[in-house]
């Protein structure tokens, strides 16, 4: 069996802990570590983190400053971590009892993959079901369908530098991305559920508030997976000086692809075509 280490960041989640634990206890596959990686908490985390780690032999727990999201906790769960194969797990969230081993199962028999995604389920204030499917890769270029706590193999994470700290709240979808532009694909597992709880909407707020900028810098950071219109509009959202490009977004979660921004800055790239050929033509006339 492949060793599976499954991250969890935690700051100020201390009370969840035992029920997101509990859920990889309890998995069918049994090869597997948990590394909690407390980050700046002032509750009782560290507490709970240790008592966990007294009472089960594959649990490591260590401490880290508050870095203001998860990506930097992640990020050292991991470069801290044995496995094969990597699972980052938020504190308040859990996952069937089959999820490892469906996952792993999938990537094992299929090599030609690195990530392994599931359906999910929200509870808490919410009660919904979003069954997944197998999607053209490509899709991930346009939204994110691909749950957080999703398995993938270590070497894509070490091609793709780790998670990334300038889109918190959407570092997950700027992985996926990255390990997508460096030949990391994924494949979907019908048989697995991801729970995903929601409560304080705080976090995700805050994301929708910055949702254009955090897609910009997606863009940004991949740039030689995006075209170059693509290109132009997260410039032009990053810093509204640069270009005449609009700023269309086609909604909450979605990138605006290449036909869209062509159809929607129609005048703007023939004004930009006319004036480049007016210059090309006045070269010809001093040549």
């Amino acid at each position: 069996m492949s060793l599976i280490s499954v991250i969890i960041p935690c700051h100020n989640y201390g009370n969840y802990l035992h029920e997101s634990v509990g859920s990889i206890i309890g998995q069918i596959y049994k090869d597997v570590e948990i590394i909690i990686v407390n980050s700046g908490s002032t509750d009782n985390t560290i507490e709970i983190a240790k008592d966990l780690e007294y009472r089960y032999r594959n649990i490591k727990l260590y401490n880290t400053e508050d870095s203001g999201g998860p990506a930097m906790p992640r990020n050292i769960g991991i470069q801290n971590s044995n496995g094969q194969y990597i699972m980052c797990l938020d504190p308040d969230d859990k996952i069937s009892e089959n999820y490892i081993s469906e996952s792993v199962n999938i990537l094992e028999s299929n090599k030609q993959y690195s990530i392994c995604y599931s359906n999910l389920k929200h509870f808490g204030q919410v009660d919904s079901y979003l069954k997944n499917e197998e999607y053209d890769n490509q899709l991930i270029l346009r939204i994110n369908y691909i749950p957080v706590a999703s398995v993938f193999s270590k070497r894509c994470w070490e091609d793709a530098g780790g998670y990334r700290t300038n889109v918190t709240g959407y570092e997950d979808w700027d992985l996926w991305i990255n390990c997508y532009s460096k030949g990391h694909f994924h494949r979907y597992s019908p048989k697995s559920i991801f729970y995903y709880r929601k409560h304080n909407e705080a976090m995700l707020a805050n994301c929708n508030k910055k949702d254009r900028i955090h897609k910009a810098n997606i863009i940004l950071n991949n740039s030689k997976i995006f075209t170059a219109i693509q290109i132009k509009w997260a410039e032009s959202v990053i810093d509204k000086t640069k270009h005449k490009i609009k700023h269309y977004d086609p909604g909450l979660g979605l990138i605006p692809n290449t036909e869209e921004l062509i159809i929607y800055n129609k005048k703007v790239l023939e004004h930009e075509q006319s004036e480049c050929l007016n210059e090309l033509l006045a070269r010809v006339k001093i040549m």
